[in-house]
């Protein structure tokens, strides 16, 4: 979310204020607003989805509404024996979303988090543009985003970029320097380089390989 927000903002730790860029477009033109944030965020948290990363927006107020459940009305249990939860949503949207404007919007959270920005980082908290709503399971195999690399549209080229690139490309290490070497690094310096610079797609090891 680095280039597309212009500032992220609060007095408390607790209510943010999300402002951002009024220039950012998905591929498909579509102006990335407000709106795009938390529609998609309220999709993502809603149990009747079924998102695996819905946890994420756990802090925000109005999450235990739209990821309320109940016990299976016909016994059944679950493999610890515990009856099996199905969804059972209070609400739709998270009453701690608000959009302002086109640009702006305002976060309520449960509590106070100081580095609560550093979570936008997780895919989880990505845009959507509208059409995403019509048919997800169609965005899904057509995906629209809001960054620089756009896949090309023959199922048959998956795994490719637009342009004919691959979509993951191995830097050598002896072409940067070492301090570039690791994900996080080398990606802030494609954010500083541009689109035209490889990016390298690193898989992480050891105990957090199986997160997602």
């Amino acid at each position: 979310m680095a280039r597309v927000h212009e500032s992220i903002e609060s007095d408390d730790a607790t209510t943010w204020t999300v402002t951002l860029n009024d220039d950012w477009t998905f591929t498909n033109d579509e102006p990335v607003t407000a709106s795009s944030f938390v529609d998609a965020w309220n999709y993502g948290a809603l149990v009747t989805n079924a998102q695996g990363s819905s946890g994420l927006f756990n802090n925000i107020v109005g999450y235990s509404d739209v990821a309320n459940t109940k016990d299976d009305p016909t016994g059944a249990t679950d493999d610890s024996g515990a009856a099996l939860q199905i969804p059972d949503p209070l609400a739709e949207t998270m009453s701690g979303l608000t959009v302002v404007d086109d640009t702006t919007f305002t976060v309520q959270l449960s509590g106070a988090e100081a580095d609560w920005p550093l979570r936008l980082g997780y895919s989880a908290y990505s845009p959507l543009p509208t059409v995403a709503f019509d048919d997800m399971d169609a965005f899904g195999e057509n995906p629209i985003g809001n960054g620089p690399y756009e896949l090309a549209g023959d199922p048959a080229a998956r795994g490719r970029l637009a342009g004919g690139l691959p979509l993951a490309v191995q830097l050598p290490r002896a072409a940067v320097p070492d301090r570039w070497t690791d994900s996080h690094s080398a990606h802030r310096v494609a954010d500083r380089a541009g689109p035209d610079l490889p990016v390298h797609h690193a898989r992480p090891r050891g105990r957090a390989a199986g997160r997602r």
